[in-house]
């Protein structure tokens, strides 16, 4: 636990006698409790340091114009120089970095998160290729090198109905990490890239971070973005174009449950039988023909069951339906992808923390419905954890 200054003065004042140091010390721990405190609040501290900020507005540090304000010219310490400087540590920023090392260059990687792995250990998406059904010619490559390393590390579950692999998020963190040092890719995690550097030329040469560390900038020969949104491209001013919400992927909110029994559930499943035919209501799709016979791990009819029911609201069938994955012997689903929403601006950080809520209100009402119609989850327990956004492929 962190405690303020304050606090940090309040018990190692060498000047206090023994009762006045048990006496600051309780009402320390006090606070931490969450205690309602008595007494009258020291409030001219308080209006001495709206003064000062009242002061440094005035000398012109910073202004309010309308609806913005203009900062003022400020000094940003260098934080490092490389030579290939990749931005987003998940599956493709990964493939990156690596790559560019193995092939002689000094490589930074930044990650916004404390882990690497992006979509398989921030989303807990599980799979690089769920593709592998019977006849698949696979290509190769550092992907598959992943799929490999996290085998031998026993950080793999077979797909549920092909050879694809489905990666275990908290180890595939470990598998990310030992890469990265054995590479000698030189990472950073916590760290966002929020301005990018241009020369004359308009060429990129750098970028601006922020992290608890403070603003900073990183200068590189080459700069790659593996963001996921094509931030650097948007902050270097490179053309784009943004859908309306109403024509833009979905997003979705994917869960893990425990206490599955897993024997029942997938007796259920092998009963009723779902394909990529099945694929309706939740996740349309276009196929060639072929591949509509392949079985494929889907739920929909379940959630339509239980909305009949009355068990999940009916306004709300729309938001149900999707995969399931992964399946241990100790009863966890994990990658369960069958809460979506859609009419979100990914852009627009009102518009996320909207779908994150509902997201999160909606995975109980998925619970409620596998309990009440899935065999194997009636008594499923509640979630491991909700994982964050992301957008449909």
């Amino acid at each position: 636990m962190s405690f303020r200054e304050s606090d940090k003065n309040e018990i190692h004042d060498a000047s206090d006698s023994k009762e006045e140091f048990v006496k600051r010390a309780n009402r320390m721990v006090s606070r931490w409790s969450g205690e309602r405190q008595t007494g009258t609040p020291d409030r001219s501290k308080l209006q001495s340091y709206v003064r000062s900020r009242e002061d440094e507005a005035a000398r012109g540090r910073v202004k309010v114009l309308g609806r913005h304000i203009v900062e003022p010219q400020r000094q940003v310490p260098i934080l490092d120089r490389c030579e290939v400087l990749v931005v987003g540590a998940g599956p493709a920023g990964l493939s990156a970095a690596l790559g560019a090392r193995r092939a002689g260059a000094d490589v930074m990687l930044l990650e916004r998160y404390g882990c690497f792995g992006g979509t398989i250990t921030t989303v807990g998406m599980e799979t690089l290729g769920w593709y592998r059904y019977e006849g698949t010619e696979d290509c190769e490559g550092i992907g598959r090198e992943m799929e490999r390393v996290a085998e031998r590390m026993g950080g793999t579950t077979k797909w549920p109905y092909n050879d694809s692999d489905c990666l275990d998020a908290e180890k595939f963190k470990l598998v990310a990490d030992n890469l990265i040092k054995e590479t000698g890719v030189r990472p950073i995690l916590h760290i966002w890239v929020v301005e990018v550097l241009i020369n004359e030329d308009n060429q990129i040469y750098g970028v601006i971070t922020e992290s608890k560390s403070g603003r900073q900038a990183i200068l590189a020969d080459r700069v790659i973005d593996c963001t996921g949104d094509a931030d650097v491209a948007h902050l270097a001013g490179c053309k784009y174009s943004i859908l309306d919400v109403s024509q833009s992927l979905g997003v979705t909110t994917v869960f893990n449950a425990v206490n599955v029994d897993v024997s029942k559930f997938k007796d259920y499943t092998d009963r009723n039988p779902a394909t990529y035919k099945d694929w309706s209501r939740t996740w349309s799709q276009t196929t060639s023909g072929k591949e509509e016979h392949l079985k494929s791990p889907y739920l929909d009819r379940e959630f339509e069951k239980a909305a009949a029911a009355g068990v999940i609201p009916q306004d709300k069938i729309g938001s149900f339906g999707g995969s399931w994955s992964a399946l241990s012997e100790a009863g966890e689903a994990t990658n369960l992808n069958l809460v979506h929403k859609t009419g979100v601006d990914a852009t627009c950080v009102r518009s996320l923390t909207d779908a994150e809520m509902e997201g999160r209100q909606n995975v109980m009402h998925a619970l409620e419905a596998l309990r009440h119609t899935v065999p194997g989850f009636e008594t499923l327990g509640n979630f491991l954890h909700c994982l964050r956004l992301f957008d449909l492929l």
